[in-house]
């Protein structure tokens, strides 16, 4: 049994803010005032000031001064060339961490994790595990400090909904794990890509049709 993680509130506040960005149901140009958002969600101004730092940092708003902000032009391109770059790069340490020969013991454990977890919360938990052990097996600290970045962009408990989308994702974990069990190094890169990119036109799919995340 795992320790409960307590998430900090300028972490979830900057969570929804990003979804209702990425939906659309905030647009390109809206302000966002402190004190409102605060009100609405019955908080003090701190995490709201502390959720638009990490908002402008990954890109979502532009800070106007200490209390307002106006949402950027985050659009479908941005999250295409989001994901593209993310499935260089995690291809990429995956052919690494292929080529080390790794331990997969924890790995096939998380997959193990995922199949039991199918449509439930704690999903994304374990397919956030999966892609870092990865990371940790590759041994490339510089690859795994953009691709963290890259991952904080995006709130991952947006990205997969359905048991179905669930299941087709840890599939593909299944054929990144043979390949690194086999130390095949360009399979392990080929499957690590086709599975980001197919995230990508999944997601992407739901926000052209407006669909509930």
């Amino acid at each position: 049994m795992e320790k409960i993680k307590l998430i900090p509130a300028r972490e979830q506040i900057a969570t929804e803010i990003k979804h209702a960005i990425i939906s659309g149901q905030l647009q390109p140009g809206t302000e966002l005032v402190q004190m409102k958002i605060a009100e609405m969600l019955g908080v003090s101004r701190m995490p709201i000031r502390e959720a638009f730092h990490i908002l402008e940092k990954d890109g979502y708003i532009i800070l106007e001064n200490s209390r307002k902000a106006i949402v950027s032009d985050f659009t479908i391109d941005n999250i295409i060339e989001h994901y593209e770059l993310r499935a260089l790069l995690e291809g990429n340490v995956a052919f690494r961490a292929a080529q080390t020969r790794p331990d997969v013991t924890q790995l096939q454990e998380i997959v193990d994790l995922i199949d039991k977890n199918l449509g439930k919360p704690d999903f994304v938990h374990y397919n956030e595990m999966f892609h870092k052990e990865i990371w940790h097996l590759s041994q490339s600290p510089k690859h795994t400090e953009i691709i963290t970045n890259l991952w904080n962009r995006i709130p991952h408990q947006l990205v997969v909904v359905t048991a179905e989308g669930q299941n087709a994702s840890n599939m593909e974990h299944k054929m990144i794990l043979k390949a690194l069990k086999e130390a095949d190094a360009p399979a392990a890169d080929h499957h690590m890509r086709q599975h980001i990119l197919r995230s990508m036109s999944d997601y992407t799919s739901r926000i052209r049709k407006g669909l509930d995340f």
